[in-house]
């Protein structure tokens, strides 16, 4: 809930007495202690809907919370008991300005007891800092990535180096040994000249 300036120094946890606290509003609370921390139950307060309803089934807000789940409990006992019950169908104009002023009382105290500083001046460098850290972590995978890749091409680079030096390696061998062979066989036909020609003298 904003106050002047757009700030937000109020935290309204709404929900409804129609039925019984569901899974999905557990972990909304639990999601904004994760996304705030505990500091956000110094700004929160609940507002229930559905007054009319209790009313109607003879039951008050206290027997309702008396059989509420332990982590509501606890949420109340931490964010010192501040609660609003809104009768939605009433026609009662006094009981309408009622449950508003009992709202903008809430909104107050929060306001004082905090000193007017807004929760989410208290998340702006949590935010800040996670991004920050995001970013740093990010720059470090790509400079891990860019060094893996230049060593994968090192490495094929390597390996087709290696492998064009033994082809070469091979070939220079092969050559070598054609030569080789090529002498055998002319020393050989030399000798058997020599031989010849020592004969055809005798």
């Amino acid at each position: 809930m904003p106050c002047s300036g757009g700030r937000r120094t109020t935290v309204v946890l709404v929900l409804s007495v129609r039925g019984r606290i569901t899974k999905e509003e557990e972990d909304a609370l639990c999601t904004l202690q994760i996304l705030f921390g505990a500091t956000i139950l110094d700004y929160l307060f609940v507002l229930f809907t559905g007054g009319d309803e209790l009313d109607s089934d003879n039951q008050t807000l206290e027997s309702y919370l008396a059989e509420c789940p332990d982590f509501l409990k606890d949420i109340f006992s931490l964010c010192g008991h501040r609660k609003v019950l809104f009768y939605n169908r009433t026609k009662d104009e006094d009981q309408k300005n009622r449950q508003i002023q009992q709202l903008l009382d809430h909104v107050a105290a929060i306001g004082i007891r905090n000193g007017g500083k807004p929760f989410t001046e208290r998340m702006h460098h949590k935010i800040k800092e996670e991004t920050m850290r995001h970013r740093k972590e990010v720059k470090e995978a790509e400079a891990r990535f860019l060094a893996r890749e230049i060593e994968q091409v090192k490495k094929k680079l390597n390996e087709e180096h290696e492998h064009k030096m033994r082809e070469m390696a091979n070939m220079v061998e092969e050559v070598i040994g054609n030569a080789w062979q090529e002498q055998q066989r002319l020393k050989r036909v030399i000798e058997y000249l020599g031989q010849r020609k020592s004969c055809n003298i005798m």
